[in-house]
């Protein structure tokens, strides 16, 4: 059983590098990435050829975190469990993440999630690299293997992401 879901991870990550060869651009709206993708990951419901990976990013520098993902468009997506500014065991990150704002996320007229903007402050300064946090508002209940997280990473300096209510 095991040995299949690493072919199958195999298999995917696979499939991800040849669609961003092709110039395949992952550009979701917010509600459907709360709606969709973060809904099925928190009640573990599988998706085909998902594009968003695991990644403790509070644990990282963001840095490090777009030089180990690479992709065109310069945004970068991770599912994650940590929280910003939380003690990650074995970690050394310099900086922190500061809450900058706190808004809702529609889909189709409902409210379906919560993102925040975090801007990331190393050594008193601000730095280029924000995150938007996504979180399901209202959560489920009893979720067995606890909540998940979608966080968008950018470099405030490189691309033009708004911060849109």
């Amino acid at each position: 059983m095991e040995v299949l879901a690493r072919r199958k991870k195999v298999e995917e990550e696979e499939f991800k590098k040849r669609l961003i060869a092709l110039g395949y651009v992952f550009i979701p709206t917010e509600g459907k990435l709360v709606d969709y993708y973060l809904r099925n990951k928190n009640v573990c419901i599988s998706m085909d050829h998902c594009p968003i990976e695991e990644v403790d990013v509070y644990a990282n520098h963001p840095q490090a975190l777009a030089e180990k993902h690479p992709n065109t468009a310069e945004v970068w997506y991770f599912f994650t469990r940590s929280r910003p500014n939380e003690i990650q065991a074995g970690h050394d990150v310099y900086g922190q993440w500061v809450i900058c704002e706190k808004k809702d996320v529609f889909n189709q007229g409902e409210k379906v999630g919560v993102k925040l903007l975090l801007e990331y402050c190393e050594g008193g300064h601000k730095s280029e690299y924000k995150i938007i946090e996504y979180q399901l508002d209202p959560a489920p209940e009893n979720l067995e293997n606890g909540h998940w997280f979608i966080c968008k990473l950018y470099n405030g300096g490189c691309v033009d992401v708004r911060f849109r209510p």
